[in-house]
Parts: C-alpha cells; structure tokens; sequence
C-alpha cells in the first residue's frame, strides 16, 4: 500500500494512518467523506488493496486534514461574499 500524497511504501512496522470516514466542521459547517471501495471495506497492504485513504503519519495526514479544514473555511468564506 502507498501514502496518497507522497506514494510513499506503507508497510508494517512503520507509523501510518488510514482514513475510511472523515468529517470536519469549520464555524459549524460539516463535511464528511466515507472511503468505499463498492466491494466493502477491503484490508489486505500486501497486496495493495484498501477500502481507506492510506496517509503516513503525522507528515502526510496533518497536512490533508489542514488542507481540508483550509478548503472548507474558503468554500463558507466564498458563499458568504457570493
């Protein structure tokens, strides 16, 4: 399995994340993300299957989880000032 943002080899042994359901809120606004796979949520890294969203920890999944928290408060901020 590999990182979603730098594709770096997630195996065991070192410190990853993987997200299958996510959700934010930025001033009372929420966002969520279920990961699916249509097949299930699959769990084999050997073979690279996942029904997740695969993040080395903490470089990779701080900088998605404040990249989404940045996305949304610009999403509210834009339909308040049309």
């Amino acid at each position: 399995m590999r990182c979603d943002l730098c594709n770096e080899i997630l195996d065991y042994g070192q410190e990853f994340i993987c997200l299958n359901r996510w959700c934010i809120s930025v001033n009372g606004t929420v966002r969520m993300m279920q990961k699916d796979s249509r097949n299930g949520y699959t769990w084999d890294p050997k073979a690279t299957k996942g029904g997740v969203l695969p993040l080395c920890w903490p470089h990779c999944a701080s900088t998605y989880i404040d990249g989404q928290i940045i996305e949304l408060a610009y999403d509210q901020k834009q339909k308040r000032h049309g």
